[in-house]
């Protein structure tokens, strides 16, 4: 096994506190990411590209699309074990498709830049799934149960 990946039994009590305040790090930059590479962001660099209303029906429509891949996520998850392993590399991996984004204007002719954007945007979100679902019981083991809802809500506010 890759050291420092594998699921831990016990985490020591100064790590612990370690790893709940880079969580709380994590949820911010989630956020920033969230904002900066949806909504109104995105609306308005698919319409530079030349979107029309159908192309921003589905960008709409891909993030939740690509939930479906929850399934054999959750199966990948249990088999090989190694969260943090599947978080950190379809994290960086999604992320480069995000770069790859950025550079349609650039470097994609102008009549597949649609295509491009679409395509890079379904792997973008489809790895955000895959990392998702191996994220949730990687937290889930890092912080103690008793501890659990009140820290979740004070990294949600």
């Amino acid at each position: 096994m890759i050291a420092g990946l594998q699921p831990e039994d016990h985490i020591p009590p100064e790590r612990l506190e370690r790893g709940l305040k880079l969580v709380i790090y994590d949820g911010i930059a989630a956020q920033v990411m969230g904002t900066l590479t949806g909504g109104a962001f995105l609306v308005a660099f698919a319409l530079l590209l030349g979107a029309n209303n159908f192309v921003i029906g589905l960008i709409s429509a891909l993030q939740p699309l690509t939930q479906v891949l929850q399934i054999p996520t959750i199966y990948v998850v249990e088999r090989i074990g190694l969260r943090k392993l599947l978080v950190i590399a379809t994290l960086f991996v999604g992320r480069l498709f995000c770069f790859g984004l950025a550079l349609i204007p650039w470097f994609v002719p102008e009549s597949q830049r649609i295509d491009a954007l679409l395509i890079l945007l379904f792997a973008y979100f489809g790895l955000g799934t895959v990392s998702g679902v191996a994220w949730n019981p990687w937290i889930r083991d890092l912080i103690p149960e008793q501890r659990l809802s009140s820290y979740m809500a004070s990294r949600l506010a």
